[in-house]
């Protein structure tokens, strides 16, 4: 998917969390979703879009090798889902690629779905997305993106998917309306391992204790060169005033 998908993703002109808090657990977060579980597997933050995606596969699959995946992408410059979902769109049929969108004003939310096909490589890839964007709880918005892809030898099998998309293109849209948005993870994960854990609740406080002796120390370092500043100047008034008692 990432070299796929993502990479439609990063070249959207788009502006784009809840921080997911951890404390000693290494347990990565799961999604429930149409009778499959979903694990967090990778998460990194977008140099271009400044917001983290995470992405959850199913057990024994990975971004190497997956057939279906549950994605949370953050845009936080995104401060309207709808416009976000509708300039994807745009971007979408720019170069190609048909996209349907559903707008709900009302929860200012919108679903959009598309397929691409990549037919320049064996096995050709079809995959299937839908996207649902929402206001994010913390910064701009979020989009929970789910995905199906095949792996098709020949081009002849490519209309037998197309018509099983179509017969079943409402029902994903259904569910992936109903799915609770997960927390975002802001941290970077490969593997399902975290390459920089959050830190602990015992850590938190020493590392807030120390930022605190720090402000301190440096508070109190200001106000030794403000002291030292006024009495530089009270030497200066009082070296002039000399001179002009002297005149």
């Amino acid at each position: 998917m990432r070299k796929i998908f993502v990479t439609v993703i990063l070249l959207c002109v788009l502006v784009s969390g809840a921080v997911f808090a951890r404390d000693t657990e290494t347990v990565m977060p799961t999604i429930k979703f149409m009778g499959n579980k979903y694990t967090l597997y990778y998460s990194a933050k977008s140099p271009e879009l400044g917001g983290y995606i995470n992405e959850y596969y199913k057990q024994r699959e990975s971004y190497a090798s997956w057939s279906e995946l549950l994605a949370l992408h953050h845009y936080p410059s995104a401060f309207y889902p709808i416009e976000h979902a509708q300039a994807f769109k745009g971007f979408l049929s720019e170069n190609g690629i048909p996209a349907m969108i559903e707008v709900d004003e009302d929860n200012n939310s919108a679903i959009l779905d598309f397929i691409i096909i990549n037919s320049k490589q064996t096995p050709i890839i079809l995959e299937f997305n839908v996207f649902r964007y929402v206001k994010s709880p913390v910064c701009g918005s979020v989009g929970l993106q789910y995905a199906k892809r095949y792996r098709i030898t020949n081009a002849e099998e490519i209309e037998k998917i197309k018509k099983s998309f179509a017969k079943n293109r409402l029902k994903y849209i259904k569910k992936v309306k109903k799915i609770k948005i997960p927390d975002l993870v802001t941290s970077d994960i490969e593997y399902g391992k975290y390459i920089n854990p959050p830190l602990k609740k015992e850590e938190i406080k020493q590392e807030t204790v120390k930022q605190e002796e720090v402000k301190i120390e440096k508070t109190s370092e200001e106000n030794k060169v403000t002291e030292s500043d006024k009495s530089e100047q009270e030497v200066q008034v009082n070296e002039e005033s000399n001179k002009d008692s002297e005149k």
